[in-house]
Order: C-alpha cells, then sequence, then structure tokens
C-alpha cells in the first residue's frame, strides 16, 4: 500500500500478481528451481534482507557482521498515505499540465514530513481486508508445500481459493484504511508552510512539529 502511495498510484488488492506464476516464469527462463527466501523480519538472519542473503544464499556467513543495517524505507500515516493518493489522481486530471520536477518536489515532502509529536494516523489496514486477503492466499499453501516458506499470521486450514471474490469490493482507499481529515489538513498546511514561508526549502520548521492545531488555529493559518 505504502509503496504504491510513494509513486502516488492506488493498487487493488485482487490486482496483486501472483507469486506462482512469477516463479514459474523464473524456472522456466534458468532452468533450475530458484532459492526463495521468505521477506519476513522474524525469518532472515538478523532480520535484515542482505544479511540473510550473504550467510543463507552465498554461505558468506563470516561476513554478517560487517553489512550495516540500512533502513531507508519510510514509513507513511495514514494522512500522508490518502494525501498522496489524492495528489495522484489530481495529477491523472490535470494529465501533464504539473512538470515532472514540481509533482516530485511535491511528493518528497508529503512523504518526508516530520512528524516527532506522533500526532498522524499510524497507517492500518481494514480488518475486514486483512482478513479477506489471509483467506484468499492459496498461492501461500504452494510456497508452503514447494518451498517449505510458512507464515504464522496465516490459518492455512482457513484459506480457500474462491474467497478472492472477497477482495473485490476493496475498491478504494476509503475502504481499506481510516484516516483523520483535521489532521490531513493539519499534514498539507505544514508542508505549505515549509515551501512558501519562513524556512523555506525545509523539512523540519520547528515551528510546525507539535500536535496539530485546533479548528480555530487552523482557520488563522
Amino acid at each position: 500500500m505504502q509503496q504504491n502511495a510513494k509513486i502516488c498510484y492506488f493498487l487493488r488488492p485482487y490486482d496483486q500478481p501472483s507469486i506462482r506464476v512469477g516463479l514459474e516464469l523464473i524456472e522456466k527462463v534458468f532452468d533450475r528451481d530458484p532459492i526463495v527466501r521468505a521477506f519476513d523480519r522474524n525469518q532472515l538472519v538478523g532480520g535484515d534482507i542482505l544479511q540473510d542473503f550473504c550467510s543463507e544464499v552465498l554461505g558468506l556467513r563470516h561476513l554478517v557482521p560487517t553489512i550495516p543495517f540500512v533502513s531507508e524505507n519510510t514509513t507513511l500515516s495514514a494522512e500522508a498515505t490518502r494525501a498522496l493518493l489524492d495528489y495522484g489522481q489530481f495529477l491523472d486530471d490535470l494529465e501533464g499540465e504539473i512538470s515532472e520536477e514540481q509533482s516530485a518536489l511535491v511528493i518528497r515532502r508529503i512523504s518526508l514530513f516530520v512528524d516527532p509529536a506522533g500526532s498522524l494516523t499510524a497507517l492500518t489496514l481494514n480488518p475486514d481486508l486483512v482478513d479477506a486477503i489471509r483467506r484468499s492466499a492459496d498461492q501461500y499453501i504452494w510456497l508452503r508445500d514447494k518451498f517449505g516458506i510458512e507464515f504464522e499470521e496465516l490459518d492455512y486450514d482457513n484459506i480457500k481459493s474462491e474467497a478472492v471474490g472477497a477482495l473485490e469490493r476493496f475498491n478504494n482507499p476509503d475502504e481499506i484504511f481510516e484516516y483523520d481529515h483535521h489532521k490531513q489538513a493539519w499534514l498539507l498546511l505544514s508542508i505549505l508552510h515549509t515551501m512558501t514561508g519562513p524556512g523555506q526549502g525545509h523539512m523540519r520548521d520547528k515551528e510546525h512539529q507539535g500536535s496539530p492545531p485546533s479548528r480555530t488555529e487552523t482557520r488563522q493559518h
């Protein structure tokens, strides 16, 4: 969800490509079974994909302590996610009237917004959607049977291939996660201030790093 939001694109859950199709294509091209590792921090060496690859795939376990843990995958709030998706729709409606440089600046500002007080809403998927995804994850049964990869979050006895149809009703962001309209307004006003007001060009504007303002304060802005 967040990866697609960062490029201002909404991908419906049931549009996800099949893991099985991708791996079978690799088998066909290279004429061998691929090595498959679960992207799950609980199963990876050191909780890191690079350390895991070096240790388990390349067999260079003595190098693992020398590999720094790098994490540049910014976590988005629900409000930032919705703002990015809304902006993507806005760009589609304008059909190229805004330059790529201008739109990239806006996207970067929203994606890297600093919220040190933790005032914004953590992005959490609708529990009904999570349940539908887990019940329709029949390709994970194939992953378990062929590669021995299991995920403790899945109830394998409850997975049904026909449950995929249940995902089709989650057709827009409002059905997938919740966000706060007031907090989103504060987010956008704060970003606008950093781009046009004092401290132009800086994301870390101290005056606006606290909690979202009241309705009266928002009107004053």
